[in-house]
């Protein structure tokens, strides 16, 4: 599993930002609109204004003028993925995160309190899995399964954005904008509910002990995966249910019960060491023999946020539907279409 983070350049603006979100190379975007790309590197170093023919075809292209007045974040980002994302592909969802973030900003001009979590501090934890134990204190949900982590999550008011991430090689992914602004962003194309949970249940550490100024390490990560499984497998509970049998029948009943994968299931038996390690290999030899390591058995339903939605609904309200919203923010419909999936968008 693959968890980086990547920070804007300082150079990075509405130029670069526009570029990265079309996937266009400088030689693409300078044939785009018309000029060398010499030229155009100027233009995206902010060495030169826009004139009036280029902001004419930036607006062909879905990008208003007054895109260029509101202000861009610069964020830093935590991706969950299975595999190194490519360069432009990387580029493209950091671009569309960028923009969801200037959306945000100017949702709270209307609605102030948009973003703000209530979510409490957890210093005192001296493990993840006492910050597992302790957050679900907080959810008041102290033992058993978490039937909607997702709705948990959204109730103390921080915002998790589905997105339309052109790729499936990455889950999920958080973006600090600063200490109390943070948003956590869900590939739209990763249907799996058990995957989803774990990367909700993944990245809320990170929101709740991380911010900006964090690097990404191999123990971080392996903190925040501590912190999911407490989470959602309580330690206490688990154990012996495990131990009543390393089968498929068994996993598969136990995947019901608590929403999480039967390869999951399987890596906690090791971690609890319910199990010897060579009876888990077995276990996940046969679950590849069977081609279940891609595709398993039982569905899990996605939980799907809806603050996001709300929030976007209240402003096109306001705004005179999505054609107003999208003005909102200074693109084009088809742009907010590309960033955003239909069952986010008013009237989706």
């Amino acid at each position: 599993m693959v968890h980086y983070n990547r920070t804007k350049p300082p150079r990075y603006g509405h130029m670069t930002n526009i570029r990265e979100f079309l996937s266009f190379s400088q030689k693409e975007m300078a044939k785009a609109l018309g000029m060398s790309q010499a030229q155009y590197s100027l233009l995206e170093r902010g060495l030169v204004p826009p004139s009036t023919s280029i902001l004419e075809k930036l607006k062909s292209l879905g990008f208003l003028e007054s895109f260029f007045s509101t202000p861009l974040l610069q964020g830093h980002d935590f991706h969950r993925s299975l595999y190194k994302l490519r360069v432009k592909v990387a580029e493209q969802i950091n671009a569309q995160t960028t923009q969801c973030g200037k959306h945000i900003l100017q949702i709270r001009e209307l609605e102030p309190t948009a973003g703000q979590s209530k979510l409490p501090s957890f210093d005192n934890a001296t493990t993840p899995q006492e910050a597992a134990k302790e957050i679900r204190k907080f959810f008041n949900i102290p033992t058993g399964p978490i039937p909607n982590l997702m709705k948990k999550v959204e109730e103390t008011g921080l915002i998790i954005v589905p997105m339309n991430f052109k790729t499936t090689d990455t889950d999920a992914q958080t973006v600090f904008f600063d200490q109390s602004f943070k948003i956590i962003f869900i590939n739209n194309k990763k249907g799996e509910g058990d995957r989803l949970r774990f990367s909700l249940a993944h990245e809320l550490y990170h929101v709740l002990f991380h911010g900006p100024d964090t690097i990404s390490t191999k123990e971080i990560e392996g903190d925040a995966n501590a912190f999911g499984a407490e989470l959602l497998l309580p330690e206490e509970e688990i154990k012996d249910e495990l131990a009543q049998g390393l089968t498929l029948g068994a996993l598969a009943e136990l995947k019901k019960k608590w929403g999480v994968s039967i390869a999951s299931l399987a890596y906690r038996a090791k971690t609890l060491q319910v199990y010897k390690e060579e009876e888990i290999q077995r276990f996940y030899m046969m679950l590849s023999r069977m081609g279940y390591r891609k595709q398993e058995p039982v569905h899990i339903p996605r939980e799907e946020p809806s603050l996001m939605r709300t929030l976007l609904a209240n402003i096109s309200n306001k705004k005179g539907g999505l054609n107003g919203l999208a003005d909102y923010f200074s693109i084009s419909v088809d742009v907010l279409k590309q960033i955003y999936p239909p069952e986010v968008l008013p009237g989706g």
